[in-house]
């Protein structure tokens, strides 16, 4: 079984799994949607008959070969539920939720209680600006458990009063490899990559790569 980043919105399971179907019989492909809208989320999953498959897979990956309707994706061996992945694995991604839209007067002890009622956390952080000490508005919150992040995930957040926009880390990947490959929307990807490393945020071609309204990154 791979995880599949980085898909056009407008790849079906169909699509999906032709695309696969090279590298060997296909007994399952599924795209991830919202919950809400029942859109495509920008990823997804194949399952091969065979493991042999997958590392066919791997191989053009390493290449930048693997592409689906027309576009270059990442492809990555799933990591199965229940499984502790080694630290630092791709695996760590899919328990580690994105948390945007967090209000400057959210405290890390209120953001971390708040996610403490849907089960055990790992690890919490709110994003700091290196310059002004400030919160950047998002930070991070680590689970220990699948099941708590599906509860999480496509439900209204309410945090100090202000709504917030969750995401899973693999997700926000996935868009960054599919937003590089769309001219029009290179700025959200490069902003995208500033916001997760913790770099600062910069001019590009004299545009200012500030928060603005309905930012689908920060949910502003």
């Amino acid at each position: 079984k791979i995880f599949v980043g980085g898909l056009p919105w407008t790849t079906t399971h169909l699509s999906l799994k032709a695309a696969f179907e090279k590298y060997g019989p296909v007994s399952d492909s599924v795209i991830v949607k919202e919950r809400a809208t029942g859109k495509s989320r920008g990823f997804g999953f194949v399952t091969f008959a065979a493991l042999s498959a997958v590392d066919l897979v791997m191989r053009d990956n390493q290449q930048n070969l693997v592409s689906v309707d027309g576009s270059i994706v990442e492809a990555k061996r799933a990591v199965p539920r229940g499984t502790a992945p080694a630290s630092g694995s791709s695996g760590d991604h899919t328990r580690k939720i994105f948390v945007g839209g967090l209000p400057q007067q959210c405290s890390k002890d209120e953001f971390r209680k708040y996610f403490e009622q849907f089960g055990t956390v790992v690890d919490s952080q709110i994003m700091l600006d290196r310059e002004t000490g400030k919160p950047r508005g998002f930070g991070f919150i680590v689970f220990d458990s699948d099941r708590t992040v599906d509860q999480i995930i496509g439900n209204r957040h309410v945090i100090c009063g202000e709504p917030v926009s969750t995401t899973q880390l693999h997700y926000l990947f996935s868009i960054i490899i599919h937003s590089s490959l769309q001219p029009k929307n290179i700025f959200d990807a490069i902003k995208l990559r500033q916001l997760l490393l913790g770099e600062p945020l910069t001019l590009l071609k004299g545009r200012s790569e500030a928060c603005t309204p309905h930012c689908r990154i920060c949910a502003r």
